[in-house]
């Protein structure tokens, strides 16, 4: 309990002293008047299907390369991935980049995977709690929103400036998905561009959504049913939310681990990013039920999207727009699939 108490005290003294926890109103906040400067955020991208590695841009205080818009303005739709705040991208990810390049031939979107880590201080250990704080207290969470909405603006922009038949012109053809922190900024992401746009994305995917740390400043109506065309969230982990937003489709996972207490936690909190993998390769159709188990479908035997039952809801990224039945609580169980699931991640377990 006294390291508990130095702890928390610790927490307020170190906030007050960097004097980073001041917090406009959200009425008074423009995020386009808003000027971070900090640290760059990396948008890793999958454009073209001979790339042998991701093609990495670095954006610094506000200013999105040409480039990157250009390589993005190639008659595609676009899947951005919000990855929680400990990962930072690189050029030797192989794995991911094999993630990002079996996602973008499975649904023949362009892929951009974000990454937003403090380069300095990693969010590494307790260090993340701190970086987590930060990420609220001084905006760098809707800076890295608005970074990714005007992406699409711009290509979206550079789009109706031309004769292409096919291009980004409406935001149904664009989603947003992210895991742990990330799905607050994807939230915020869908914020923004439908302010933009008037438009909505096609899908919000929360991927274990976290929680906010006792005594932090915490993002606030991030995940909400009227930012996407489908907004779904899925619970894996005591390390993400537990409540319910009202309108969402709610998807709550149980795996039991033969882990110790604190390693579960942590491997049931990746389990969100895990079935991503499974879901957005096609790999595995995975279907919530409203009052049993669940069921798999091995991806690569039926690659078209299973017809559903009044009481069940498809699981991921290519949740069918217009699904009348999928709001509310959803259940899926691997206590007795495990093998499933790990038999259809393959090499990619390794992302654990």
């Amino acid at each position: 309990m006294i390291i508990i108490t130095v702890f928390f005290t610790l927490f307020l003294i170190e906030c007050n002293a960097v004097g980073d926890c001041w917090l406009p109103s959200e009425k008074d906040f423009n995020v386009d008047d808003f000027q971070y400067e900090g640290d760059p955020i990396y948008f890793a991208c999958i454009n073209d299907v001979s790339q042998l590695q991701f093609h990495i841009t670095k954006v610094e205080n506000g200013s999105l390369p040409l480039s990157l818009i250009d390589a993005l303005d190639n008659g595609k739709g676009l899947s951005l991935f919000f990855h929680g705040i400990s990962f930072m991208i690189t050029d030797d990810d192989d794995l991911d980049f094999e993630f990002a390049q079996d996602w973008f031939l499975a649904s023949k979107n362009n892929v951009c995977v974000v990454s937003y880590d403090y380069e300095i201080k990693r969010s590494i250990g307790y260090q993340m709690y701190w970086n987590l704080k930060r990420m609220v207290s001084t905006k760098r969470l809707e800076y890295v929103a608005k970074q990714a909405r005007d992406l699409v603006l711009g290509i979206r922009h550079k789009c109706l400036e031309t004769t292409h038949r096919q291009c980004l012109r409406h935001m149904g053809q664009v989603d947003a998905s992210g895991f742990s922190f990330g799905a607050h900024i994807a939230g915020r992401f869908c914020e923004y561009l439908q302010e933009k746009t008037g438009e909505q994305v096609r899908i919000l995917l929360a991927l274990d959504p976290s929680k906010s740390f006792p005594l932090s400043p915490k993002p606030t109506n991030t995940i909400i049913s009227s930012h996407a065309e489908f907004v779904q969230v899925i619970h894996t982990s005591m390390a993400g939310i537990s409540h319910q937003i009202p309108g969402v489709s709610h998807i709550f996972v149980d795996y039991t681990s033969s882990s110790s207490f604190f390693s579960a936690l942590s491997e049931k909190h990746v389990l969100g990013f895990l079935l991503h993998v499974a879901t957005a390769t096609k790999r595995l159709y995975i279907i919530a039920d409203k009052n049993g188990n669940g069921r798999f479908i091995n991806g690569i035997e039926h690659f078209d999207i299973p017809e559903l039952k009044e009481n069940e809801c498809l699981v991921g990224i290519y949740a069918p727009h217009g699904q009348w039945n999928c709001g509310g609580r959803f259940e899926i169980s691997l206590k007795n699939q495990t093998n499933i699931l790990w038999a259809a991640l393959g090499h990619f377990t390794r992302l654990l």
